[in-house]
Parts: structure tokens; C-alpha cells; sequence
């Protein structure tokens, strides 16, 4: 199957033109109708159609009259006066909040009023969160990480994106190394998958046709190793490629390198099912009673031996496979709050949950194998002492010395074979059991590994913030440097400086900027201030000039410049030229700006909706409170945790990294030098959030028994036949 590059393009001038040709009709009557009716009968006749027309078609309308701006249809777009002099008479333009096509009415040239119709291409801010996406417009039906390009298109290009009239407007980017999540790789996912089945389907035939000549055991010996073999090749040669154009199989969601097996999160998913599968063949299909014979001619205290490390091997490996997928993946498994799991969290508990099954699967026949050796009950308590002792210096060796994880697999073999003493079958009650254990074991694995993972990420976090420079901003700084050096229109807004400013911080500083406080001042060449401050100091150039040599540190960004404050807050200091002339070099003065960083509680209202997605650190704070110490004193605090106003309730731990329980919260405290004290704190889970979690998997897992149930059923084409009216009962 193709990358469907050609095809997509297709459909998004099918629906671009579309757009155009109902914009130009919609253009039409607007500019009928306004040289008839004023701008106040314009706004009031239609205003619930004019507000829906941008959120559900894509499409705004303006009129300019005498370079004003007199009527728009949604106050949304991000346009001023003086914009349509340097964007609107152009096709394409790019706004505050995303990428427009420009369309005049065709008729409109014996008038005042300018008309202008724009077509929403692509939401594009200057930051993004939960809220404000950057992304093409749904009905384009775009691959996610498409890139808008408005560089003059290549010759032989494909992916040039032209209007109704075959005039260029912009290219496309497809993005080859993430998921392009479309129906024909939908397609070619499910006909990949069809024919893995289809092939394991084959394998399993041709065995069964070898059971003649070789026998059924080792037909079905050979049937697990061709498909151990086929899946290991698979995987090295990442076959079927389709499968890895996903994020399912990406190593950006999970990746373990220990193993070629745990490759990624889609991997060790395919990896469990097929376990779970072959378990299923084999606990059903082998002849045991051919092993039974066998085992009985050898020493039974050895096989019993063996029999107890391979099921204590087991538990290790289950334990290393649930403890991996926590700590080397980005899945959330906060349990107890359903709305921030995601697919990849429910995939991750499906595959424990299969393997635990496994588990089970395994430690039923071991008993039943057991029991058939026929030993002594002190030979029995023998070999159980001796496999115990053996598994508990090998967990220490390895550095296990959590006794829930060691004992967990004695609790379950000596259930199960007190079970299987009495009778052949697991009654209900027994089943419930069975999964009220593993729920417990799964959830002590949850809590503790979660909470491991948590505090290493919170001493990344406190190192973050314990920096107090801002290398993200002094990144995104050098592109604003050479915009607002070069700004040809900027000195025309110098007559009026509250305009001036309005400019610089509405152009420049918007965005990811809205968490500095800005504040601009300007001096002529004759170090005139142009912008006159309340404050006397600040209309000095000297003033400034001093700041940066004495008190400032320089960053990547020449003209830029880190303010060492006692504060704690991030502040920079920028020094820049402007131009009456850019191309010329005519120098009109200097542009000072300072940066003085807010702090989220005392500035934002809602920080959820007004945090970057780009810039990280900020979202992953927002369930921390923090404070910061200076000398002993608080400088700045976030967070719903009340701090005292001196550090005396943490003096007495001054080591390097110190997690204390204070209060109901888990505070980490981090000395960077001797003056500064930070304080990243996290509410502390009780009890009722322990179970919370163990309700929740005791439901998933036994709605996965009940599911894996109805399968065995359906493929034994006897779903509820002969089940009893109180089986029945139970299982609904």
C-alpha cells in the first residue's frame, strides 16, 4: 500500500475549493447587503449564523472601510488595522492563531468598503495546551504532524496545494517517521493481522499432520518453536512494517533494551497474546500422561525441585515484565483517576493481566504434576522449604528485598493446591479468590513502582526549577531578535509610545512570553527616553547599561542577558538597536526590554488552560505545589499546600536530596547552595486511594476472566450450553 501523499492532497483541494466557492457566495451578499445596511443592522441580523459559520464551516468574513476594521464575524480571528496593509493582500497569511486563505469578492472594485473572506487552514498558536491545538482543520482529514510550507513550490512537487483559479498557495509536509493514522494504513493493520493468523493457522495444520510420524507432543514442540522463530524474525526485521507506523509500536510510549522481546509496548503486547495462546494449546492439547510415565522413572525429589524454582523463576520474570513496563514507558497508570489513563495504560494492564493468567495456567498444572508424583506430605514440606530458601538468597542476590514479592507466588501455589486437594474444579468462590489475590499483588506492583518513578521524576523536576535561567526562552528569543531588529514598521509607532508598546508586546511577546511581566523602554540617539517610566530611574540609559555589566549574565543569545536577583525569579534584560532604515543600518536609538517572570498562582486565573504544551515543566507541576527559600525566607510559593513563611520547618534537613511526610504530602527538599532551599511537594495517597485502585483492577480483571471465558466457550460452540441456572447467576 502506498503512503496515500497523492490521494490526501486530492481530497484537500476538493475541499479547500469547496470552501472557496461557498466563501465567495457568502462575500457576495455581505457586500450587497452593507452598501445598503449599517455595520449595527449588519451585526444584529444574523449574529448566531455569522458566529457558528468559522467553528463549523472554517470560514470569517471583514469589512474594511477607509482602513478601518467595521465588521467581522468572529471576534476569534486575531486581526487589527494594521494588519490588512501588510497581510491581506496577500493569499495566504498567517495570524496570531493560525494559517488563513485570503479571498477578495470578485466584485467589489467601485467601493469603500473592502469585503475580505479568509478560510481557516490550520489552528496554529503561539503555545499549546489541552485546549488550544495546533492542527489542520478537521474536514481537510490531514495526517497528524503535517507541515504547512509557504516556500515556492519545487517543480516536480506533488504536494503543492493550489486554489480554484490554479494558483499556488502552499505545500504540505507528511511527516514519514511518526504514524500517519489513515484508513489505508487501517486497512493494510487488519489485512497484516488477517494474514498473521491465517499463518499461525497454517503452522498449526502442518504440525498436526507431522503427529504420525513424530507424535503429538513433540508436533506440538515444533509448532512453538516455528512460531517463536517466525516472531523473532519479525520483530528484527520490525515485519509487518505497517504495524510500526503506529505509536502502539513506538519506543517513545515503551521500550525495554534488556530484550529484543521488549522492543515496544505493540511488541510486548503481541509477545503476551501469542504466550497466552500456545499456554492455551498446550495445557489443553499435550499429552502429559507420556511425561507423567517418564517423571516417575527419575528422582521425584529432584523433579519436584525443579518443578518449585521454574514456578518461583516464573513470578521473577512477571515482576521484572510489570515493574519494566512502569518504569520504562510514558503510559500513566494513576489507576484511581480513570480520566487520565489513556489506551496505552489499558493495553499495558491487559498484557498483565494475560500474563498473570499465564501464571495461573502454569502453577495449575505444576500442582496437578505434583500430585501425580506421588510423594510423601514430608517430602512435599521438603522440597517446598528447600525451593523456598533457594528463591529467597537468589531475590536477595539480585537485590529484591520486598517480602510481598518474595512470599506472593507460596500464597498462591499453597491455595491452589489446597483447592485441587479437595476438588477438580475451581468453584466460584474460589475463582474470586484467585483474583482478589492477583489484584492485591498487582496492586502493590502499582503503588510502589509508581511512587519510585515518581520521586526520581520529581528531583528532575527540582532541578529544573532550582535553575533559574530559562533555556527555552533564551531559544525562542534569538528568532524574536532578528524579526524585531528588521521590523521596517516599528519605528512608525515611536510618536505614539503607548501604541509602540502595544506593538512590540502584541507582535513578540505573546504566548509563551504571557508568563514574564514585559516592560519596554526606548531612548533616541541622543539617549532621550522616548517612553517615559513612573519610576525616574528607568528613563536613564545608564541605568539599564549598568544592570548589564554589573548584574547580568550572559546567555546564548548575544543581546540577551540573565539578571542575578535575589528574588529567585527568572529575570532577562535585552539590548537591541532600532532602525529608521534596516537595510541602511540608519540607527534611530536602543530598545531596552526587561523580562521579570510571573508566578502562576498569583497571575493565572486558570492554569490549565493557559499552560504551554511545549514547554513541559509547567504541566507536569500543576498537581505539585513548590516553594522557594531565600536566607531562610519565602520568596514565591504555587500550589494548594500552605507554607510557612521561613524555611524553619525544614532547617534540620540540609542533605542534597531529603523526601519527608508532613502534613498529609510528600515533600522533596533540594539545597542547589547554601542561601536556597526548594521545596516540590505532593499529596500523600491514603488509604482510600489504595483501594480505589485494587477496586478498579479487581473489576478489569475480572472482566478480562470473564471475557477470556466466553472465548473458550464460543470457540468450543457451547456458550452457556449446560451451564446451570446458578452458574449462569454468577457470571452475570
Amino acid at each position: 500500500l502506498s503512503d496515500g501523499t497523492s490521494p490526501t492532497i486530492n481530497h484537500f483541494q476538493k475541499v479547500l475549493h469547496k470552501k472557496e466557492q461557498r466563501l465567495q457566495d457568502e462575500m457576495l451578499v455581505l457586500a450587497k447587503r452593507a452598501e445598503k445596511q449599517n455595520y449595527s443592522t449588519l451585526f444584529s441580523e444574523k449574529p448566531n449564523y455569522y458566529n457558528t459559520l468559522l467553528e463549523k464551516e472554517g470560514l470569517a468574513l471583514l469589512i474594511y472601510e477607509n482602513d478601518t476594521l467595521k465588521f467581522w464575524s468572529d471576534n476569534s480571528i486575531a486581526v487589527e488595522n494594521w494588519i490588512k496593509e501588510v497581510c491581506l493582500d496577500t493569499k495566504m497569511v498567517k495570524l496570531h492563531n493560525g494559517w488563513f486563505e485570503v479571498m477578495h469578492p470578485n466584485s467589489n472594485s467601485t467601493t469603500t468598503k473592502t469585503v475580505v473572506g479568509l478560510i481557516l487552514i490550520k489552528n496554529e498558536y503561539p503555545y499549546q495546551n489541552n485546549y488550544l491545538v495546533n492542527e489542520f482543520r478537521k474536514d481537510f482529514d490531514l495526517p497528524a504532524e503535517t507541515k504547512l510550507i509557504t516556500d515556492p513550490p519545487q517543480a516536480d512537487s506533488n504536494n503543492a496545494v493550489k486554489n480554484y483559479k490554479y494558483d499556488y498557495l502552499f505545500s504540505l509536509k507528511f511527516d514519514t517517521t511518526t504514524s500517519s493514522v489513515s484508513t489505508l494504513s487501517y486497512i493494510s493493520v487488519f489485512l497484516n493481522i488477517a494474514g498473521f493468523l491465517l499463518f499461525i493457522l497454517f503452522l498449526k495444520n502442518i504440525t498436526s499432520l507431522l503427529q504420525k510420524r513424530i507424535g503429538k507432543n513433540r508436533s506440538l514442540i515444533l509448532f512453538i518453536f516455528l512460531v517463536g522463530l517466525f516472531r523473532y524474525i519479525s520483530i528484527i526485521l520490525s515485519f509487518p512494517e505497517s504495524f510500526y507506523n503506529f505509536n502502539l509500536f513506538s519506543p517513545q510510549v515503551y521500550a525495554d533494551a534488556s530484550s529484543v522481546w521488549l522492543s515496544s509496548l505493540g511488541d510486548l503486547l503481541i509477545n503476551v497474546l501469542l504466550l497466552f495462546y500456545l499456554s492455551y494449546v498446550v495445557f489443553t492439547e499435550y499429552n502429559f500422561d507420556n511425561l507423567f510415565s517418564r517423571l516417575k522413572s527419575l528422582n521425584k525429589l529432584a523433579i519436584s525441585l525443579i518443578l518449585f524454582l521454574c514456578f518461583f523463576w516464573f513470578s521473577w520474570i512477571i515482576t521484572t515484565l510489570f515493574t519494566g513496563l512502569i518504569k520504562n514507558s510514558n503510559i500513566s497508570f494513576g489507576i484511581n483517576n480513570l480520566f487520565s489513563l489513556n489506551q496505552y495504560s489499558y493495553i499495558g494492564i491487559i498484557i498483565m493481566g494475560l500474563l498473570l493468567f499465564v501464571y495461573f495456567l502454569f502453577a495449575d498444572k505444576m500442582v496437578s504434576v505434583l500430585k501425580l508424583l506421588g510423594l510423601s506430605t514430608k517430602q512435599y514440606i521438603l522440597v517446598f522449604l528447600l525451593s523456598t530458601a533457594v528463591h529467597i538468597f537468589i531475590s536477595h542476590f539480585l537485590g529484591t528485598l520486598d517480602l510481598v514479592i518474595i512470599f506472593w507466588p507460596f500464597v498462591l501455589i499453597l491455595f491452589i493446591a489446597g483447592i485441587k486437594k479437595r476438588q477438580i474444579t475451581y468453584p466460584f468462590s474460589a475463582i474470586i479468590l484467585l483474583v482478589f489475590l492477583f489484584s492485591l499483588y498487582a496492586v502493590h506492583i502499582f503503588i510502589k513502582h509508581i511512587k519510585i518513578k515518581e520521586k526520581e521524576n520529581r528531583k528532575v523536576h527540582i532541578e529544573k526549577l532550582a535553575a533559574e535561567q530559562d533555556p527555552i526562552a533564551e531559544l525562542l528569543f534569538q528568532d524574536i531578535e532578528k524579526e524585531l531588529v528588521s521590523d521596517s514598521i516599528l519605528v512608525s509607532y515611536v510618536k505614539k509610545p503607548t501604541e509602540f508598546e502595544k506593538r512590540i508586546k502584541q507582535q513578540y511577546f505573546s504566548g509563551f512570553w504571557e508568563k514574564y511581566v514585559v516592560r519596554i523602554a526606548l531612548f533616541d540617539s541622543m539617549c532621550v527616553p522616548i517612553i517615559l517610566s513612573p519610576n525616574i530611574a528607568f528613563d536613564n540609559n545608564l541605568y539599564f547599561d549598568e544592570l548589564i555589566t554589573d548584574k547580568s549574565v550572559p546567555t546564548t543569545c548575544e543581546h540577551f542577558n540573565f539578571l542575578k536577583n535575589t528574588s529567585g525569579k527568572i529575570s532577562y534584560l535585552a539590548k537591541l538597536p532600532l532602525y529608521k532604515n534596516y537595510k541602511a543600518r540608519a540607527k534611530y536609538g536602543t530598545l531596552y526590554i526587561e523580562l521579570d517572570a510571573k508566578f502562576i498562582s498569583d497571575e493565572i486565573g486558570f492554569p490549565e488552560l493557559l499552560l504551554d504544551r511545549n514547554i513541559g515543566l509547567s504541566q507536569e507541576l500543576t498537581n505539585y505545589s513548590y516553594a522557594k527559600y531565600k536566607h531562610g525566607q519565602l520568596i514565591n510559593q504555587y500550589g494548594k499546600y500552605s507554607y510557612n513563611f521561613t524555611g524553619s520547618n525544614f532547617d534540620l534537613f540540609a542533605n542534597y536530596y531529603v523526601f519527608i511526610d508532613k502534613e498529609g504530602y510528600n515533600h522533596l527538599l533540594f539545597r542547589p547552595d547554601p542561601e536556597t532551599l526548594i521545596v516540590l511537594s505532593k499529596r500523600s495517597e491514603g488509604l482510600i486511594d489504595k483501594v480505589t485502585i485494587f477496586s478498579y483492577l479487581f473489576a478489569f480483571f475480572s472482566l478480562l476472566l470473564l471475557t477470556i471465558l466466553v472465548l473458550r466457550q464460543i470457540s468450543l460452540g457451547r456458550i452457556l450450553e449446560n451451564f446451570s441456572f446458578k452458574y449462569r447467576i454468577q457470571v452475570l
